[in-house]
């Protein structure tokens, strides 16, 4: 076997071959050119020709009939697939980095289908390490820790992975208090220019000489939304801005009310239709409004079309659109569940970054508009 004669046509593979060629669940063959890697669990060989190897050397992806690449988590091939995943406390600070399994393989079945949990295996280190340790937090891959899976397919291995981590997160780390998810390995941004920047020029931006007079507020509740909703990210953070949009509602509601009933001009009929109008969605409606002003509801509209929320620029498709994002997040009846946001683990929704954008420069307007302490309400 031409190991030596592949790690010097390929040195920067060179690492990786050993413990491929050492491995009692894999095995590696080469003429010094190619190479054939037998998974020995599923009996499939994947042959990589001059190309493909030349491709990993490169640090680039190849390209290969019935060959996978999953995102930027892992791959299939055959019967076989491998996803990196990570773990951490919900209570502890967490760094978005790959963390390393120190307990025996987790191995269970589901159906015909074997699932062990542990170190990543040679063949993903071969695989994914050329192509993603040029990032700052990317080292050591032999440690991440990554989901195995037998008799998968390309059309079933997410599905299948996603059943894995139920089990994983209701079975067995519930039990010491952790969470996993699929770890993405395309870190785009340089985690250690964060930590260097510098915050003294930063916090200067803050400086103020003169005393500014704020106004005091009318509840407490509302602020204490929007000061935990700061510290969250995701659904979680829409759900508790949205929560101060629904505060605020009835207060709309009687404000809009009161203006009615000082227009000499509004018939009964027209106070009543006001009145009637209780149902979230209408009420949400009343509130942006009755929040925003003109140009704000322009800018709002005009962020939501760009972003996609919205069909075309127009403000009076917002509510409806922004009720209808709320109702996918808190609603999951079987009868409606197509009009449910299920999360994709695989992938990174921006909807939810834009949609909670919104809601929060809602939420601001409204404290403004509905809780100094000056509005009287009746």
């Amino acid at each position: 076997m031409n190991i030596d004669q592949l790690n010097q046509n390929y040195p920067d593979l060179e690492y990786f071959t050993e413990p491929l060629s050492e491995s009692k669940d894999y095995s590696l063959t080469t003429n010094g050119i190619t190479a054939e890697i037998a998974i020995k669990s599923t009996g499939d060989i994947l042959k990589l020709s001059n190309d493909h190897l030349t491709n990993l050397n490169d640090s680039k992806k190849f390209i290969k009939r019935g060959f996978h690449f999953i995102d930027h988590c892992g791959f299939q091939f055959g019967k076989y697939g491998e996803i990196s995943i990570t773990f951490f406390h919900p209570k502890f600070n967490y760094i978005d980095e790959a963390q390393e399994w120190y307990a025996n393989p987790l191995k269970f079945k589901i159906g015909n289908k074997l699932f062990s949990i542990g170190p990543a295996s040679p063949l993903f280190v071969f695989i994914s390490e050329p192509l993603y340790r040029d990032s700052d937090l990317q080292y050591d891959f032999q440690n991440f820790t990554t989901i195995k899976v037998t008799n998968t397919s390309f059309v079933t291995i997410k599905d299948d992975i996603i059943k894995a981590i139920y089990f994983l997160n209701s079975y067995y780390l519930k039990k010491i208090g952790y969470v996993s998810r699929i770890y993405q390995m395309n870190i785009d941004y340089d985690a250690i220019e964060l930590w260097n920047t510098d915050e003294y020029e930063k916090f200067k931006k803050l400086n103020r000489v003169r005393i500014r007079e704020r106004y005091d507020f009318l509840s407490l509740e509302p602020l204490k939304l929007y000061n935990h909703s700061q510290l969250l990210n995701g659904d979680e953070k829409f759900l508790l801005l949205y929560r101060i949009l629904e505060f605020f509602m009835d207060r709309a509601r009687i404000k809009k009310l009161n203006e009615l009933r000082s227009d000499k001009t509004v018939t009964d009929n027209q106070l009543l239709k006001t009145i009637d109008k209780k149902n979230e969605e209408m009420l949400l409606d009343n509130l942006l409004i009755t929040s925003l002003n003109t140009n704000q509801k322009k800018r709002l509209s005009s962020y939501a079309f760009h972003c996609k929320l919205i069909p075309s620029n127009n403000y009076q498709l917002l509510p409806k659109a922004l009720y209808k994002y709320r109702n996918s997040i808190v609603h999951a009846k079987e009868q409606q569940i197509t009009e449910t946001k299920i999360p994709d683990p695989f992938s990174q929704s921006t909807e939810t970054y834009s949609w909670t954008y919104i809601v929060d420069d809602i939420a601001l307007k409204c404290i403004i508009k509905y809780n100094k302490n000056e509005i009287l309400l009746p």
